[in-house]
C-alpha cells in the first residue's frame, strides 16, 4: 500500500499547488486523468475521470456558475473500495489531528470521519469510515 500512499500524497499536494483557481484542465493534469463533462447547467458543471491503475476510482471536479472572477469548485476523489489504506498509514503525510477532526455517524451509513487542513485558499478534507479507519475520499475545496 505504500505505493498508493506515495501517490495519494503526490496528487493532493499537486492539487494543492494548482496557480490560481482550478479549472478542467488544472485538475486533469494535476491527478494525470481525462475529464468528461458530465454536467452543465445554469448552476455549475461537472467533470468526471477514471484512473488507471491507482488508488482512485473516480474523481469528480465540480465548478459552480456564480462568479467567473471567484469560481468556487470542488474535487472529490473517491478511493477504490479494495484499496485498504488506514488513518495510521496516512499520519506521517497529513495532519490527523483531533483540532482538525469532525464526524458524522449516518454519513455514509456505517459512519465516517473526517480530517480537514487548511492550504492558502483550499481546503483539503479527508474521509475514513467510522469503524474501520479506511480512507473512502479525498476533497479539496477552493475557498472564497
Amino acid at each position: 500500500m505504500t505505493a498508493f500512499v506515495s501517490e495519494i500524497y503526490a496528487v493532493t499536494r499537486r492539487l494543492l499547488e494548482v496557480p490560481g483557481h482550478l479549472s478542467p484542465k488544472s485538475v486533469a493534469d494535476a491527478c494525470s486523468v481525462v475529464l468528461h463533462e458530465v454536467t452543465r447547467t445554469e448552476y455549475g458543471s461537472e467533470f468526471e475521470g477514471k484512473s488507471e491503475g491507482g488508488p482512485f476510482s473516480v474523481l469528480s471536479f465540480r465548478m459552480l456558475a456564480d462568479s467567473p472572477e471567484r469560481p468556487r469548485s470542488m474535487v472529490v476523489l473517491d478511493i477504490w473500495q479494495e484499496v485498504e489504506i488506514t488513518e495510521a498509514e496516512l499520519r506521517s503525510y497529513f495532519d490527523l489531528s483531533t483540532d482538525n477532526m469532525s464526524f458524522n455517524p449516518r454519513i455514509p451509513r456505517a459512519g465516517a470521519v473526517f480530517f480537514s487542513e487548511q492550504h492558502a485558499n483550499r481546503t483539503l478534507v479527508l474521509q475514513f469510515a467510522l469503524h474501520s479507519d479506511l480512507l473512502q475520499a479525498i476533497a479539496v475545496r477552493e475557498n472564497m
